[in-house]
């Protein structure tokens, strides 16, 4: 890891952190390079857009910082993903490097556009490795400084100004026509939470079978399970951000 500058892992919290992501970024940031910082706000910014963009200016602040490492509250990365990252960085030169990660919505599509299109199960059956993308959403990704001080202020957009682009994408587009290359892991990924862990395995099995969502959908409401896995906010920064 010594090998590694120092960056920031940024954790946008809208507003509230599951329990089961806190263990795991307890895991990560004790994994850090050295000098690293970690960054968590809750509550406050009206949107997810707005969280980031708070992470990317007190980032920028830091000049002794080289990467911001963006995981969402409901992501339970691995313990080593800043330093496997950080080694795609410097093998492929890419500017933006991430986990493979699914969306949350029933089809449970990866969060990645490759080649033209967005990775639907058939594509992904496909791709094994580092994959050089077109974009990848922020559920948990590494950027380099370089990137937002090419792109200036605000990094993130909100959709509202910005129709038919969630931010993450939007970044991405912008980014690429800069001439930033991006890079994912489809062999690496980070769970996304929904009754548990979204994670290639699992996801793959729903694929072939649907079986997994017929579990989901007996489960009940979304908000009885939803509710029982959050952690306190408070309580998470004072574990995390000291």
């Amino acid at each position: 890891m010594s090998r590694f500058p120092p960056g920031m892992l940024a954790v946008p919290c809208m507003p509230w952190l599951w329990m089961e992501s806190a263990a795991a970024l307890m895991e990560l940031r004790a994994r850090l390079p050295r000098d690293s910082v970690v960054w968590m706000r809750g509550g406050g910014p009206s949107s997810i857009a707005a969280a980031r963009n708070y992470a990317v200016k007190e980032f920028l602040q830091n000049r002794k910082l080289e990467w911001l490492l963006f995981v969402d509250a409901d992501m339970t990365p691995k313990s080593d993903t800043a330093v496997r990252l950080l080694t795609i960085a410097e093998e492929t030169s890419a500017a933006i490097v991430g986990a493979l990660a699914f969306e949350r919505r029933e089809s449970y599509w990866p969060a990645l556009f490759y080649r033209g299109t967005w990775v639907n199960p058939k594509v992904l059956a496909t791709l094994h490795g580092v994959v050089s993308a077109d974009a990848v959403g922020m559920g948990c990704t590494l950027i380099k400084r370089c990137v937002f001080e090419k792109l200036g202020d605000p990094a993130f957009q909100h959709p509202a100004d910005n129709p038919g682009q969630d931010e993450d994408f939007d970044f991405c587009r912008r980014a690429r026509k800069e001439g930033f290359s991006i890079a994912v892991d489809t062999d690496f990924d980070c769970g996304h939470l929904a009754v548990m862990p979204l994670t290639r395995e699992l996801v793959e099995a729903w694929y072939q079978t649907g079986e997994y969502w017929r579990q989901v959908s007996s489960d009940g409401r979304e908000g009885t399970w939803r509710g029982a896995h959050r952690q306190p906010i408070k309580i998470a920064e004072e574990l995390l951000v000291r």
